[in-house]
């Protein structure tokens, strides 16, 4: 039988060795303006358009006092995958129950400004160790009942009855729902 071929080599030749360049076409990237490393830069929000629209539902049995009796600027949450820096300039409505019956009520809603998060100190696990905070509230002067909207019945059958907390909301017609009710009803700031 034969030997395997292997390509011929002369002992005078030179021997090739094979590098990738590392290249990129086009312009240079801009080199960011400040300090920051560039892993920082990365980790940066993206611009998006618009603000977005979150609801979050007041249990008074969870929270140990009425939507009414809660501050209207913040909201607390033991949610482990939320970004709160994302949310900085998004819109949190407020809507809780009455205790005790099956009404619900729209509160009002506040602008997304600072938070606080406590996720990673010890002994924090399973707690609302994320207070989602905003200086300028907007109240109704007369809390808004709606369950008996249909945008509402939708909103709460998606969410499992309400008991998966804060959410972030895309359905036109919750968003509608809500921005009607701003419409019908006066708002007050506090």
């Amino acid at each position: 039988m034969g030997q395997p071929r292997s390509p011929s080599l002369k002992k005078d030749s030179p021997q090739v060795t094979l590098v990738t360049l590392n290249t990129r076409t086009g312009p240079p990237r801009p080199k960011p303006a400040s300090s920051l490393s560039r892993v920082a830069t990365r980790s940066r929000p993206k611009r998006r358009l618009g603000i977005r629209q979150w609801i979050c539902y007041h249990n008074p049995a969870e929270m140990g006092c009425s939507a009414e009796e809660a501050n209207p600027h913040s909201v607390e949450t033991g949610k482990s995958r939320l970004n709160p820096r994302n949310m900085i300039g998004d819109r949190i409505w407020l809507i809780g129950r009455q205790h005790g019956t099956d009404k619900y009520y729209l509160h009002g809603f506040f602008m997304v400004d600072s938070f606080e998060d406590r996720r990673n100190r010890p002994g924090q696990k399973g707690k609302r160790n994320l207070i989602i905070s905003g200086s300028r509230a907007r109240q109704f002067r007369r809390k808004v009942r709606v369950d008996r909207e249909s945008w509402f019945r939708m909103y709460k059958s998606e969410m499992r009855q309400l008991s998966l907390g804060l959410q972030s909301v895309r359905e036109p017609r919750i968003l509608d729902g809500l921005r009607n009710a701003v419409l019908k009803h006066p708002l007050v700031d506090v």
